[in-house]
């Protein structure tokens, strides 16, 4: 984020009244976070997740610019602002996102899956860095994964770019999630926004204490013109959909 896009978002920010706390001193910092062993039911009640520290994603630094989204289109913590925690338990990994949008669009209206209220999980499984993925005459060789998921009507899920590219709306892959991935979901609306609780196993990956992963959060959201704004976990300026490089590193612990 350049100096003057970030003033303009701070001062921006101050007259809409909402915090402007920095949680990890700016986009330079790699922020890290321990996941927990946990047992947990997915169902969207969040008395699981008791104890289990939250990741806050709020104020302009957290926000990422370009695709037609700049600092005046998100008016604070209560327009667009979230937590998430994540635990682990045998194979899978357990994420609660606890979401803050003052405008839910329901049923989503968007053409793809990024432009609508839309929470994104990165994923570099094997903490490697670089590319997310190779392409040669026209075929995409994943090496980490983007994973999209709907809060919205059917709760729709994509988790596989090299078989849908740009995640159309006509084209989700949330069988695929259910079969491949051993896939769960469940959304509960809220009077300020949504809670989603998403359970998946990462195929051919053993889920042991001391793996260490490299992750990107993001959630987008859309007030029914597109994609206003998006928040995510670093508040790092990358294209981190194309590069591993810069995510944040999770740990499994026991």
């Amino acid at each position: 984020m350049t100096w003057v896009k970030y003033f303009s978002a701070l001062l921006m920010c101050i007259c809409a009244g909402c915090s402007s706390t920095r949680h990890n001193d700016g986009p330079d910092p790699t922020p890290s976070y321990d996941m927990v062993k946990r047992a947990i039911t997915v169902d969207a009640d969040i008395s699981d997740w008791q104890g289990v520290t939250a990741n806050r994603v709020d104020g302009p630094e957290h926000l990422w610019f370009g695709q037609d989204m700049t600092p005046e289109k998100w008016k604070g913590n209560a327009d667009h602002s979230y937590q998430w925690r994540a635990a682990w338990s045998g194979n899978k990994l357990y994420f609660l996102f606890e979401v803050t949008d003052d405008i839910v669009v329901d049923p989503a209206q968007q053409p793809n899956s990024f432009l609508n209220d839309c929470i994104e999980i990165l994923l570099d499984p094997r903490n490697q860095g670089g590319p997310r993925f190779d392409e040669e005459d026209g075929k995409k060789t994943l090496h980490g994964y983007e994973m999209h998921f709907l809060p919205s009507e059917g709760q729709l899920v994509f988790v596989d770019d090299a078989l849908s590219p740009m995640y159309p709306m006509t084209n989700p892959q949330t069988d695929l999630f259910h079969e491949k991935w051993a896939g769960e979901t469940a959304v509960r609306k809220t009077g300020t926004g949504y809670v989603m609780e998403i359970a998946f196993a990462i195929p051919g990956v053993e889920l042991k204490p001391g793996l260490v992963m490299g992750m990107e959060i993001g959630i987008g959201d859309d007030d029914g013109q597109g994609r206003k704004s998006l928040q995510t976990w670093t508040g790092k300026q990358v294209d981190f959909w194309l590069t591993m490089d810069h995510y944040g590193k999770v740990t499994l612990i026991d």
